[in-house]
């Protein structure tokens, strides 16, 4: 097996792992704080305490910015430090990107939420001749998550086949179960309905619209791998080099459509607050990507389009979503009660998870020992924040 492949976080707890936190109980007392010192000490202590190398911002429900900061090295042999404009592969984060892209065509009157499959795909397997749009967007096609051919340079014409060759997990609308396949498959039916390539879809229709000017693929000429005008971080595990986005394949299909965009805490406050606010899409179609479309019972919570929604007793609403490579990742939450986004963003993961379950279907238990910075500093931040 592709040892890249394994070493991905498995995406679905790494988004539902967020989701427990945001509802445990309050940790935090500093209902009469101003919200400049609640994230000031909070700051202070994971900077004091942990090995935190990254990029912190927080906004108002407009965008503008409340707090902003950096800290550590983006590159450790270079002694380059981390900026706000520092980008990271923000992981499966990028799904949300892929859903915007689908919801256009839908503005436009090219397709529909609830088409199927046999409308866009040629010689669609009986098993999957219901599985919808919608279905995909959403995570509920039945589709597993991923498997080892996710990195093999290949075709969309290929990928297309033995994606549909899988057998389902479920019945196409039954259940929930997170499916890097799926959003595949909307890549795919990009392609297929705009006549251009996903990346240059997503870059004239999503990234220009709402401003987003250090967002990229993973392959775009935009990005230094070494530092200047728009600097990428290398990635660390337990502080050896890893997955670093500049020794990442460039001509690979796969997980496009649910990965490998890069970015930053500043453009994150803008695409997650245009988002919010309804531009680029309208109100009534931006309201769908945060609308409770799929419960995830066990881990109460729901999933709209690459979002996920939390019911917390203490924070109230919360839009969020998680992602990472085996190094970098990042964290996009809107307090939505509180009218607050906390954008998180890291080049470091420490510590070690049990990858015995290789298809990405891991238990609670079997995931304890990480540090997933971006994460971690999410979740403090949205908890002193909310305090009322």
């Amino acid at each position: 097996m592709n040892d890249r492949f394994i070493n991905f976080i498995p995406h679905f707890w790494l988004f539902v792992s967020a989701c427990l936190a945001l509802v445990a109980p309050q940790a935090y007392s500093m209902q009469s704080e101003p919200l400049s010192t609640r994230i000031t000490k909070v700051m202070e202590d994971f900077t004091s305490a942990a090995n935190f190398h990254g990029s912190v911002l927080v906004a108002d429900r407009q965008g503008k910015v409340i707090f902003e900061a950096a800290y550590g090295l983006a590159n450790d042999a270079a002694k380059v430090p981390f900026l706000v404009d520092t980008a990271v592969d923000i992981g499966s984060n990028s799904k949300a990107y892929a859903a915007v892209a689908v919801l256009t065509l839908v503005r436009d009157g090219h397709l529909s939420l609830d088409h199927r499959l046999p409308q866009y795909f040629p010689d669609v397997p009986a098993d999957k001749s219901e599985i919808t749009i919608h279905q995909l967007l959403t995570h509920s096609s039945g589709l597993p998550d991923e498997y080892d051919r996710s990195y093999e340079t290949t075709t969309r014409e290929i990928m297309e086949k033995s994606i549909l060759a899988q057998p389902l997990l479920f019945k196409p609308g039954q259940d929930f179960s997170y499916s890097d396949m799926g959003y595949a498959l909307l890549h795919a039916l990009i392609e297929r309905v705009s006549g251009l390539a996903y990346q240059k879809y997503v870059e004239r229709f999503v990234f220009t619209p709402y401003g987003l000017t250090n967002t990229g693929f993973l392959e775009s000429p935009m990005w230094d791998f070494n530092g200047g005008n728009a600097p990428v971080a290398r990635g660390y595990t337990n502080g050896e080099e890893r997955d670093s986005p500049i020794t990442l394949p460039k001509d690979t299909w796969m997980p496009i459509g649910g990965g490998t965009i890069l970015s930053t805490v500043k453009d994150g406050v803008k695409w997650h607050s245009g988002l919010v606010a309804g531009r680029v899409l309208g109100n009534d179609l931006s309201a769908m990507i945060f609308s409770r479309h799929r419960e995830i019972r066990k881990h109460k919570s729901w999933y709209g389009y690459g979002w996920g929604i939390v019911n917390s007793p203490t924070r109230g609403t919360v839009y969020a979503h998680s992602g990472a490579t085996a190094s970098h990742n990042y964290y996009s939450q809107f307090l939505a009660d509180h009218g607050l986004f906390v954008i998180t963003a890291s080049n470091r993961i420490d510590g070690s998870y049990d990858d015995k379950n290789q298809n990405g279907s891991i238990e609670d238990d079997e995931i304890i020992n990480e540090t997933i910075y971006a994460i971690d500093i999410g979740i403090a931040l949205a908890k002193a924040l909310s305090a009322k």
